[in-house]
């Protein structure tokens, strides 16, 4: 869905065509850290609170990374300890962590990272999910949030969910979004339209000069992102840069 939200034909290049995209250090950096804040919560209890950051594998990691790491484990002890001031200590453990959430009867399926109840006495859940990028993307945060929402009951369905925290270690970030009806209607239209695309085999390439150098699915003159002049084929040797139209690409 984010990905056809980016580009239709991006959508069809991955998920309809198969190409597998090369992992760049940044995917390599999130994998990484998706694996440690899952594998946190099956060891945090062997550990003093205030011994968690031992728990940062620092001769492993760049050093990004551990200060990624460290600023997540400092976050999750505040919590915790917030938690014990309250007397909700049974809230602090995840509900699930990296499940998969299916809803058979609307063909949807997607994997969220994590699962918390945000408050267990009055049966409200909070999903969470982990990024790693330099930007928060609002829009596509409450839009996973929306879908997320159509496959909750069709999986765990315990509670409700009302919020989505994202947690983005290297901003620093921890945020929340609020569930809205509004949300919901788009992300169903948003479906609706992919299996629409799907079903005509019709994926319009939405390629812009901002876009085309952080995907390159397509090559300049096929992606419609840039103006290029009409140059016959037998003054080619002629053209310099300057005569190309790169709209100041």
């Amino acid at each position: 869905m984010e990905d056809y939200s980016w580009c239709p034909w991006k959508f069809k290049h991955v998920w309809i065509d198969g190409v597998v995209q090369a992992p760049n250090r940044a995917m390599v950096v999130g994998t990484r850290f998706h694996d440690f804040a899952e594998r946190f919560f099956d060891v945090c209890e062997s550990v003093e609170p205030e011994h968690w950051e031992d728990l940062v594998p620092v001769d492993v990691l760049m050093p990004d990374e551990v200060e990624m790491w460290t600023w997540f484990v400092e976050n999750e002890r505040n919590r915790l300890y917030m938690l014990m001031d309250a007397d909700r200590l049974e809230d602090f453990h995840p509900i699930a962590r990296e499940f998969k959430m299916e809803n058979l009867e609307l063909h949807l399926e997607s994997t969220c990272d994590r699962a918390d109840w945000e408050c267990k006495k009055l049966g409200i859940v909070s999903l969470i999910e982990y990024k790693t990028g330099e930007k928060v993307n609002d829009k596509s945060l409450l839009r996973q949030l929306a879908f997320y929402s159509l496959l909750w009951k069709e999986t765990l369905g315990i509670g409700s969910v009302n919020v989505l925290k994202l947690i983005n270690p290297r901003l620093k970030v921890c945020k929340e979004y609020e569930l809205t009806t509004g949300a919901i209607k788009d992300v169903e239209k948003m479906i609706r339209e992919m299996r629409e695309c799907i079903e005509l085999g019709l994926y319009p390439r939405l390629c812009t000069e901002n876009k085309f150098p952080y995907c390159r699915v397509c090559t300049p003159s096929d992606s419609n992102a840039f103006r290029f002049k009409d140059v016959p084929i037998t003054e080619v040797d002629d053209v310099t840069f300057e005569d190309c139209d790169w709209d100041g690409w």
